[in-house]
């Protein structure tokens, strides 16, 4: 009996000793947006390429409403975004859950209205879409 509950004990010591390193290896996101805002090249290594990238077509007709389009963006087309630089947008940071984070650029009276949707991969952090809802 004694060794049954020893194998027990030690099963539930790795169980929980093996969550609790999952969890210290997860990256923080407030840690990875400081790093994603400002640099560059950081940026562009934590984008999943092709990158989903979804936005409204005007329509050439009154009657149409604008139809929804969804590119795929390759890393040598990507365009650093400077999030620090708020002259032109606010942005806003919003936990969806453990696994997502949405980020919101909404613009200064200039029509901009960007989504942009965060997930985690392996324990880090990764954009992995971009909505458009600019107008």
């Amino acid at each position: 009996m004694k060794t049954v509950k020893i194998f027990l004990f030690s099963i539930v010591f790795l169980v929980v000793g093996t969550n609790a390193d999952a969890q210290n290896l997860t990256e923080k996101f407030n840690k990875f947006w400081k790093s994603y805002a400002a640099n560059p090249s950081f940026q562009k290594e934590r984008t999943k390429f092709p990158l989903s990238y979804s936005y409204y077509e005007e329509s050439y007709s009154e009657y149409e409403d604008p139809s929804l389009v969804t590119e795929y963006i390759p890393a040598g087309e990507w365009n650093y975004i400077d999030f620090n630089d708020t002259s032109e947008y606010n942005v806003e940071i919003q936990q969806k859950n453990s696994t997502k984070y949405e980020v919101f650029l909404s613009g200064n009276e200039n029509g901009i209205a960007i989504e942009f949707l965060f997930e985690l991969y392996e324990g880090k952090w990764y954009l992995s879409k971009v909505s458009d809802y600019s107008n």
